[in-house]
């Protein structure tokens, strides 16, 4: 679940992160009502506190704006590496030993 405070990283879809990096960001209000999205099904909209408002771009400082396009990850929690690995394993072996 999100919830106000939660720490995330924005990337902004203009500036390719792998090269350029990420804005840390504070989750500032998450809506209390769900809106649903005929793709994604039900998402709750959220805002989030940039610590910084440019991005250091080749040696210039760009300043962002209003419509940029960008994608916030916020940190729910932590896993070790070999848990990604291995949830589809315990998914299908609980779900395969149950009758229908």
């Amino acid at each position: 679940f999100v919830n106000e405070g939660q720490q995330a990283e924005v990337k902004v879809q203009t500036f390719p992160y792998t090269k350029y990096g990420t804005i840390h960001a504070t989750i500032s209000s998450v809506s209390n009502d769900a809106i649903n999205d005929e793709k994604r099904g039900l998402i709750y909209a959220m805002r989030a506190k940039l610590e910084r408002s440019t991005m250091q771009v080749e040696n210039k400082t760009v300043n962002l704006s209003a419509g940029m396009a960008v994608t916030v990850e916020v940190k729910t929690g932590t896993r070790r590496v070999i848990e990604y690995f291995l949830k589809p394993f315990l998914e299908y072996q609980s779900e395969s030993l149950k009758e229908r």
